[in-house]
């Protein structure tokens, strides 16, 4: 069972212990498991069900290799990420309504790109803290989305060489530093796009990026579609 939870709050009794689901929270749990829900306000949640006699329940043998995965996540703080588990239980969804001879094979591939993407971001989230240096320059990263945001930059905030900058943007996010600056500006851009009505002109100007075109170009790389088809598909989910 999956259950993606985009907005409100639902509480479950999952065997002998009460689970409450809010914004952002991913829960995963094994087929056949009892549950109930408990208590439900207004909310809005993606859910799949898988049930135990399919194959797809089978997902990984106990040994080296193993995913690592948790009963529930929170993606709050990274709506880069929210996107993306939104993106692919919608997916999964949808082959699950097609009438194709390989759909259970389409849909344990892309059960499987699932649950590593969600076993890499556990990961991520319970690896040792960075350094102080390193977080001191994601949170300038973050106060100045509005601005180009420089290698130099950060070298200078955080009294590091420009290459150990590099070497630790590798090590605690496996990204550039460049990739993290961007994911952090296109996130921004998600959020714009989700509240107002600003041109791309505008919101890549807010966002600290050369132009619209550089904008969509960045976009659709990062999130397989342009601003204009991201805002046109949140909008018809209202």
């Amino acid at each position: 069972m999956i259950l993606f939870m985009k907005k409100g709050e639902f509480a479950f009794r999952l065997k002998e212990q009460t689970v409450t689901l809010r914004d952002g929270e991913l829960l995963i749990f094994p087929a056949g498991t009892p549950y109930r829900v408990t208590a439900r306000g207004d909310c809005d949640y993606l859910h799949l069900h898988f049930f135990p006699d399919e194959p797809l329940t089978d997902v990984g043998d106990q040994g080296p290799g193993t995913l690592i995965l948790p009963q529930k996540m929170s993606f709050a703080q990274r709506p880069d990420q929210q996107e993306k588990i939104i993106r692919a239980i919608e997916g999964m969804a949808s082959i699950l309504h097609e009438n194709h001879p390989y759909a259970s094979m389409m849909l344990s591939a892309e059960l499987s790109r699932f649950l590593v993407f969600v076993a890499m971001c556990h990961a991520e989230q319970t690896a040792p803290q960075s350094p102080l240096a390193f977080r001191r320059m994601q949170s300038y990263i973050q106060e100045h989305v509005g601005e180009p945001v420089t290698l130099s930059a950060l070298a200078q905030i955080s009294g590091l060489s420009r290459q150990y900058v590099m070497r630790l943007f590798k090590t605690y996010t496996g990204q550039t530093a460049t990739q993290y600056i961007h994911a952090v500006k296109l996130a921004h851009a998600q959020k714009l796009l989700r509240e107002n009505d600003a041109s791309l002109e505008e919101i890549s100007e807010q966002i600290g990026l050369c132009g619209a075109h550089y904008l969509c170009r960045l976009f659709r790389q990062h999130y397989g579609l342009t601003p204009g088809e991201y805002r046109q598909r949140f909008r018809r989910e209202l």
